[in-house]
């Protein structure tokens, strides 16, 4: 029989785990001085403070109480059987098993037994996300990853572990009031089950999203030295404005137009001919728009944006279909252009992020190429 000795005094067989061994002092205590990274990062950065992060972010996005609790303790068997970096870690199949084991028993002590296979995958996403943030902000080498978007703002400080050992006791106190008490014979409340997140915070994540990518975009610009410049019509200046969003843009960005009217893209140097004879929404008009705004500006990169958005447009409405729009993107002389089409969207600005996403993931990709 092998036996461990916890931090509060208790004594057990870790391989035969039960639900009276766990303890959150126990927990917090251990995961506070447990180190990420197999301890290969720039300072001290504790399991604990991970896994505070990670319920922050899921609490963020508005995830139930369960889920966020699940979250805190996504790594609490690292409390009893310390941490395995992940490159070794799937060779280990009897850690593996031995992790399983305790995380059940912990699970089941903080009433998350029945955690479904969709509430499993939300924590499990946080996790990865959480750890790109760590590894480019702590690991030698990972300075320039991309790393996805998050709703909070993570606590990526180096702090005292006893600080931390005591802010994780508080954070399982907080999204455990309402649960079943494992020590208590009734039920004191249970959290909503959710399962996704609210369509409120869903559309401010999606939001946030797009802002982050187009500031990883014009990060990436910068680096590669690249101009960039944009006519508009559908987005009415969107996509500039998220441009210049970030610190540093007026080194890549040149200028722009909103072009809501055809008289404006005409005076700005779209062919009228190109409206007449192929309308103003399509890829022909995208085109000289793109063109256009890229001769203008002298600018490596030119983005023309036209379609319609919510109802028809009285001036065009032969030509409008509600929720096409057509893009193009000139890169150094080399021209493409692209069709969408939007579902229906509740509001004005959701339809230009919806357009916005797509044109950065498009310019991104292109970008990439570009070689320098």
């Amino acid at each position: 029989m092998s036996e461990m000795n916890t931090f509060t005094g208790r004594i057990f067989d870790p391989l035969k785990m039960m639900k009276q061994d766990v303890c959150v002092e126990d927990i917090a205590h251990a995961l506070s001085l447990v180190c990420r990274g197999g301890g290969h990062i720039r300072y001290f950065f504790s399991v604990a403070q991970h896994s505070m992060n990670c319920a922050s972010e899921a609490a963020a996005r508005g995830w139930s109480g369960r889920i966020v609790l699940a979250c805190l303790l996504h790594d609490a068997s690292e409390a009893y059987i310390a941490d395995i970096i992940r490159p070794v870690k799937p060779y280990l199949t009897n850690y593996l098993d031995i992790e399983a084991q305790i995380m059940d028993v912990i699970y089941d002590y903080f009433e998350l037994a029945d955690l479904t296979p969709e509430e499993k995958k939300f924590c499990k996403q946080i996790d990865d996300e959480m750890m790109e943030h760590e590894l480019r902000i702590m690991m030698p080498g990972e300075e320039r990853r991309q790393t996805p978007i998050l709703m909070s703002e993570p606590d990526f400080r180096e702090r005292p572990y006893r600080d931390v050992e005591e802010e994780f006791k508080c954070m399982v106190k907080k999204y455990t009031e309402n649960l079943k008490k494992p020590d208590m014979g009734d039920k004191c409340g249970v959290l909503v089950n959710a399962k996704a997140i609210s369509e409120n915070n869903r559309a401010k994540y999606e939001e946030a999203a797009v802002r982050e990518g187009y500031r990883q975009l014009t990060k990436l610009l910068i680096e590669k030295k690249m101009t960039i410049t944009t006519m508009e019509s559908a987005t009415s200046g969107q996509i500039a404005s998220l441009i210049t969003d970030t610190e540093g843009s007026s080194a890549v960005f040149k200028g722009a137009f909103v072009t809501y009217c055809n008289e404006a893209k005409v005076m700005q140097g779209v062919p009228a001919d190109i409206l007449d004879r192929y309308t103003v929404y399509s890829k022909e008009t995208a085109e000289a728009m793109a063109a256009a705004c890229a001769k203008t500006y002298q600018a490596d990169i030119g983005i023309g944006v036209t379609g319609t958005m919510g109802n028809i447009d009285p001036a065009n409405p032969d030509a409008s279909v509600p929720g096409q729009v057509y893009f193009a993107i000139v890169i150094n002389g080399d021209m493409k252009s692209y069709y969408i089409e939007l579902a229906v969207q509740p509001t004005r600005l959701t339809y230009k992020l919806a357009v916005a996403k797509e044109i950065l993931d498009v310019l991104v990709s292109r970008v990439n190429q570009v070689s320098g």
